[in-house]
């Protein structure tokens, strides 16, 4: 992301920034706001926080926040991945990676596809852990 950054003065200075982050498996349906804050530093090479002051101070602060959201039973595959390593990830047997891909044609899936990890459900009334477990041949534990 590039942010463009002017000063009171008129001056004006262009920086750019490149942030890459995974997600863990353990965080399907994780959303939240990531804000990065940037500033001018201060005599000592500190970063300012927060703005204060007038703004002939010449502390700056521009702040951009991005929405992340990581989706439920999907997982990115990453280089070196095959259908047994992303099965092992997620506690599963290959075969049911295989069968929730049906468009993988080869064991590997490229670097960066999506693949399917598991079934989203939505709960009924008189639905238990354990007659959810059962309709999905799993124990509840993996629920």
């Amino acid at each position: 992301r590039a942010w463009r950054w002017g000063g009171c003065r008129g001056a004006v200075a262009r920086v750019a920034a490149h942030f890459e982050w995974w997600a863990d498996t353990d965080m399907g349906g994780y959303n939240q706001t990531l804000c990065f804050t940037l500033s001018t530093p201060q005599a000592d090479g500190t970063a300012v926080v927060r703005s204060e002051g007038a703004m002939g101070e010449g502390r700056v602060v521009s702040e951009l926040c991005v929405s992340v959201g990581v989706p439920r039973c999907v997982y990115r595959a990453k280089a070196g991945d095959d259908v047994r390593r992303i099965a092992e990830m997620f506690d599963l047997d290959w075969l049911t990676i295989w069968g929730l891909n049906v468009n993988l044609s080869v064991t590997t899936p490229t670097p960066g596809m999506e693949v399917m990890v598991g079934r989203l459900y939505t709960v009924q009334e008189g639905d238990s852990l354990v007659s959810i477990a059962r309709e999905f041949e799993a124990r509840v534990s993996m629920l």
